[in-house]
């Protein structure tokens, strides 16, 4: 009888290495775990970490662990890559933001104003779109090389940054630089409440395992207003 390739191969360990010592069980998990760390689809393995943890008897935990250990070198440096992607984005995000609004000269004045450094993370953009800001606000036109000269040395860096990013299309047409600034300045304030969320969840999480009841209404309360923020 036809049986599903990932139940045969528990079954297959099973039969030959028998569950009733431990010896046995590490053997298992050696040939198992990295046959359920090749899976990509995270529905199917999960219901076979869960299979093998039941047949084992031991907690799903316990096989999670072995096989994130054994998963295939070109899986892990995948996971690791995406999470580096992930963890990346905003700064990538607030460079874009700061390319859009330095590199058409006539536009500076005007695409600045629409920019709330506030929600910038800290680091070399936000201090460089306050200067800016400053800058700006007692001169009517822009000259990137004065700009530049009233910078310190270690924010020159990021405004090179932005003159090498390409704007292709969007730097001859200011409706659309425009909507692509106010666009990206949305996602960064979502990222800012995306942060913000997930920073509640986790003090949400140890108020209700303290049993802090006040702690955790005002929490939640919190949590609701500014989630408030993925609606803009």
């Amino acid at each position: 009888e036809a049986v599903p390739v990932y139940d045969y191969y528990i079954e297959s360990a099973v039969k030959r290495f028998g569950i009733k010592s431990p010896e046995g069980k590490r053997k298992i998990t050696v040939e198992v775990a990295p046959i359920i760390g090749r899976i990509t689809n995270q529905v199917i393995k999960a219901h076979y970490v869960k299979r093998l943890a039941s047949v084992l008897k031991v907690g799903e935990e316990a096989v999670i662990k072995e096989v994130d250990k054994a998963e295939f070198p070109a899986v892990r440096q995948a996971r690791k890559a995406e999470a580096q992607k992930e963890k990346d984005r905003p700064e990538r995000l607030l460079e874009y933001a700061l390319a859009l609004v330095l590199q058409v000269e006539e536009e500076v004045g005007r695409l600045v104003r629409l920019v709330d450094e506030k929600a910038f993370d800290e680091g070399a953009v936000k201090k460089v779109i306050a200067r800016l800001k400053r800058w700006m606000k007692t001169r009517k036109k822009f000259k990137v090389n004065k700009f530049v000269e009233s910078l310190p040395e270690e924010l020159v860096g990021a405004v090179d940054q932005a003159y090498l990013t390409d704007l292709g299309e969007l730097s001859k047409n200011s409706d659309k630089l425009t909507d692509e600034l106010t666009k990206i300045l949305k996602e960064l304030k979502k990222q800012k409440v995306k942060e913000k969320m997930k920073q509640l969840s986790e003090e949400i999480r140890l108020a209700e395992k303290e049993n802090k009841n006040k702690k955790l209404k005002k929490l939640q309360e919190e949590f609701v207003e500014v989630s408030k923020g993925f609606k803009l």
